[in-house]
Formats: C-alpha cells, structure tokens, sequence
C-alpha cells in the first residue's frame, strides 16, 4: 500500500433503512508539501531555509548575492518573489511565495 500515493477504502451500511457507501482517500505528503500546506493555513513565524526546502523540491530557483533578499523565480513565469531574510519572515513574503508555487502547480497541469 506504500508504493502507491493513495488508497481508498469503501465501506457499505445501513442508516435509517437506507443504504450508505463511505468512501475515504488516504494520501501520502512528503515533508515538503506538508510545510506548503502550513504555509497555507498559517504564514506566521517562518524561515528562509524553510522557503528554500520546498523551493528545491519544486524546481525553483533561488539567488542572494550576498544581500539580506532572496529572489526566487521559475522560467516561464515573469514575477519573481523577492523575500529578505529576516526572522521571522511577515506573512505577505510566505503568501506570494505559496502564490508562486500555485502558479508553477498550475502550469505542470
């Protein structure tokens, strides 16, 4: 059931003498989308490092020269993300962060 990236259980009962079907997912997150789904539910109190892990995993690429600002940006969008590395990071970096993940999840659709 492991090798798989989700599995669904059925389940038939009876409810008031009417027939029901339960039917569940169960998904498998790795790390990464877990922190993108808690950057979504609440952008408070985030690290630069933690940007750059879920940036890696989407293929995102990320410049500092040397500055306190990282730049992420994604060939095929125009609008990069620029973020000073300061912690914690304000909610507005992490939600157009989360923004530019969105708009790469869309274009791979």
């Amino acid at each position: 059931m492991l090798d798989r990236p989700y599995a669904i259980f059925s389940c038939t009962g009876a409810w008031g003498g009417l027939p029901i079907r339960i039917r569940s997912a169960v998904i498998f997150m790795n790390t990464r989308d877990k922190n993108l789904a808690r950057m979504r539910n609440n952008p408070l109190n985030w690290r630069i490092d933690d940007l750059h892990h879920v940036a890696q995993h989407y293929g995102i690429d990320w410049r500092n020269e040397g500055g306190s600002h990282h730049v992420f940006s994604f060939p095929g969008i125009e609008e990069d993300v620029c973020v000073p590395a300061h912690r914690p990071l304000k909610p507005i970096y992490v939600r157009r962060f989360v923004a530019l993940v969105d708009q790469i999840r869309e274009l791979s659709q």
